[in-house]
């Protein structure tokens, strides 16, 4: 079984046009970020290449199917309402990663 990612929640540090950006948990750097570029995907620094690191580039590199997933659950709902404690919280998580307001 593979290593767990960083524990959450992850922030965005810098959100700035054209600037990088830097993604921590509880004063960890998990990934810094300037344009296409991935510069770090670290656990307890940057130099931490292990387990952990790679459990977050994977969670990372997953995130635009998880935000895909996330979206169409929040447009499926076939005029049924049988989670709404779960649509709240897909639309949280959806505008969080899109920088939207919920």
């Amino acid at each position: 079984m593979s290593a767990a990612h960083t524990p959450g929640p992850w922030e965005v540090l810098t959100d700035e046009p054209d600037s990088y950006c830097a993604i921590e948990s509880n004063g960890l750097t998990v990934a810094t970020i300037e344009g296409m570029d991935v510069y770090a995907v670290a656990a307890e620094d940057c130099y931490d290449y292990g387990p952990v690191t790679a459990a977050n580039a994977r969670l990372i590199a997953a995130a635009p199917e998880l935000l895909k997933a996330l979206t169409q659950m929040i447009d499926w709902d076939g005029g049924k309402r049988t989670a709404i404690d779960a649509m709240a919280n897909a639309r949280a998580i959806v505008a969080k990663a899109t920088g939207a307001h919920p």
